[in-house]
């Protein structure tokens, strides 16, 4: 690989993963990213990404299970401070544009009330949204808690390639992701979960144990989903069964 290559990857790599640099250091292809991950502090399937990641970009090696930086790379990885979020809420965020528009008349593009409801409108749903889909997630790692890899092992290739690409054209640098599961969406998790491997492990997690009912529950949730997630209003008929349908997928959980 070329200096200028390496140099640029380097500088990717520790912007998309602020501890990059401090894993790497440790991988030293006698470590394993599981002593890595309790050395650090993290979650030992973020620094498995991490590390994978790193691989692709040629910035490590993996042999016999073990991760190790390539020779002279270290010298262009920088610490990188991960972005401070101003915590606002959205509420305040519709508060500021009204107001700004109130004493702007001569701004042409204004906020109407009308957009300003929807929005309240939609926030309920995207609450929802928001907890069922991260309350699935930390749901799949608690069932797999004792796995080594739990995303080359329980995961079908296409998630796999799907989540791959996103991290390639999106890699969501605004906000750092605690390991793979966090670019899956509601699809995905259910496909995760009523794998023919994987279903047997959450059954005792279960209220419906009937796989076919549990993917139609979910199923009929998301195109709700899909149009909360993009910001699409919902029609009234959907909003009004929306967080039922979301409700009712936490329910089938004990």
């Amino acid at each position: 690989m070329q200096i200028q290559d390496l140099k640029t990857n380097a500088t990717d790599f520790t912007t998309e993963y602020p501890r990059g640099k401090e894993i790497l250091q440790k991988a030293d292809g006698k470590t394993h990213y599981l002593k890595i991950a309790k050395d650090v502090g993290l979650n030992a399937n973020l620094v498995s990404t991490i590390l994978n990641k790193a691989k692709r970009y040629g910035l490590a090696e993996k042999k016999n299970g073990f991760f190790k930086r390539a020779k002279g790379v270290a010298g262009y990885l920088t610490v990188r401070k991960p972005r401070q979020s101003n915590k606002v809420s959205s509420e305040k965020v519709a508060t500021y544009i009204i107001s700004k528009q109130k004493n702007n008349a001569e701004n042409k593009f204004k906020v109407s009330t009308t957009l300003n409801n929807n929005a309240t409108k939609m926030m309920r749903a995207y609450k929802a949204l928001y907890i069922t889909e991260n309350y699935l997630r930390d749901l799949i790692r608690e069932a797999f808690k004792n796995e080594t890899d739990l995303w080359e092992k329980r995961v079908n290739p296409t998630i796999k390639s799907n989540v791959e690409k996103a991290q390639k054209n999106s890699s969501y640098t605004a906000a750092e992701r605690k390991d793979n599961l966090e670019y899956t969406h509601l699809g995905d998790l259910k496909t995760i979960i009523i794998a023919k491997n994987n279903w047997p492990l959450f059954l005792p997690y279960l209220n419906q144990t009937e796989k076919r009912k549990f993917e139609m529950k979910i199923d009929d949730a998301i195109p709700s989903r899909n149009a909360t997630a993009h910001c699409t209003l919902l029609t009234d008929l959907d909003y009004k069964e929306v967080e039922i349908r979301f409700r009712d997928i936490i329910k089938m959980f004990k």
